[in-house]
């Protein structure tokens, strides 16, 4: 018998149930409040008839309302899932290395040509690196201090960190704040990457950092983007490899000495050249064949701004 009552309970809330949807679809549907008012009421009167007790109706109808009042939310108030897709997440294999790789492009290098004015076409030999003189304006700490306050909500969202052999400089604020073009060290030794990842971020820093006139249109300028910060006697680094193999790295005040070392692949074939990289110049090269390293230029005694992009 516990069980009959049981079944029979289950079938009367069953049916229950369905007068609940059917009360949810005319609410759906913004019927007429005199329909809804008298749905409710046979509800009510068909649960009294069958022992359903005021509570489960009343919790029922909460559950209802809770389902309309989602399927009634705006779709801006979801989660964006622009923020995931924003920053370039793969992270680089030190420990890649192309066994066999062709290094013709860089093995006929014999010194790096200046190709002012030369535009460059699709056949173009990648391994050749070359120097530029841009028309471009120099950019001075001050321009970037500027910069950085006008959108210091987003700098401060989007590209914050650095990286420097100073343990002072913790983030990009401290290196504007402290003024390090005026207040250089005692030993001059000071070095800080900042590097740029998001795309906002990356797109307020074009006012300062335009795309090169003459680069080629088939090439694509990636989203990561590299600033460095040079005392006169920062000590050697090695560049970092973007995203993109096809490189640009321009020097907006200041010197510093660029040594293009072959790739571990090119090694053997290629050689070793240096290149005096002042302000106003750019250097285009392809990390598949080279690995440039950043040296102080001697007779330097100003800060060195430098900026790097990467084209795919």
């Amino acid at each position: 018998m516990d069980i009959v009552n049981r079944t029979m309970y289950t079938l009367v809330s069953m049916n229950v149930t369905r007068c609940l949807l059917f009360l949810f679809h005319v609410l759906e549907r913004m019927a007429n409040l005199e329909v809804y008012k008298e749905q409710l009421q046979k509800i009510r009167h068909y649960a009294r008839e069958n022992g359903i007790t005021e509570n489960e109706i009343d919790k029922a109808l909460q559950n209802s309302f809770r389902v309309l009042e989602k399927k009634e939310k705006k779709v801006n108030l979801c989660f964006i899932v622009k923020k995931l897709y924003d920053e370039w997440c793969i992270l680089e294999n030190p420990y890649f290395h192309v066994n066999d790789m062709d290094c013709w492009p860089c093995s006929v290098v014999h010194f790096i040509p200046d190709l002012t004015g030369h535009h460059i076409s699709r056949s173009f030999n990648v391994g050749i690196p070359y120097i530029k003189t841009e028309n471009f304006s120099d950019v001075h700490m001050k321009d970037i201090q500027e910069l950085l306050w006008q959108n210091s909500e987003v700098f401060k969202t989007d590209a914050m960190k650095v990286f420097s052999n100073n343990k002072t400089y913790r983030n990009i604020q401290d290196v504007m704040e402290k003024n390090m073009d005026l207040n250089l060290s005692k030993n001059l030794y000071n070095h800080v990457t900042w590097r740029i990842n998001r795309i906002t971020a990356g797109r307020i820093l074009r006012k300062l950092f335009p795309k090169p006139t003459d680069t080629p249109n088939w090439w694509e300028q990636s989203t990561e983007k590299f600033i460095f910060f040079d005392e006169p006697k920062s000590p050697p680094y090695s560049l970092p490899n973007p995203e993109c193999s096809n490189i640009m790295i321009r020097c907006t005040i200041g010197t510093r000495l660029i040594k293009m070392i072959a790739s571990s692949e090119c090694s053997a074939s290629c050689e070793s050249f240096t290149v005096l990289l002042s302000a106003g110049k750019t250097l285009w090269y392809n990390w598949w064949y080279w690995r440039p390293v950043s040296l102080p230029a001697l007779n330097s005694t100003t800060i060195t701004i430098s900026y790097m992009t990467s084209f795919c």
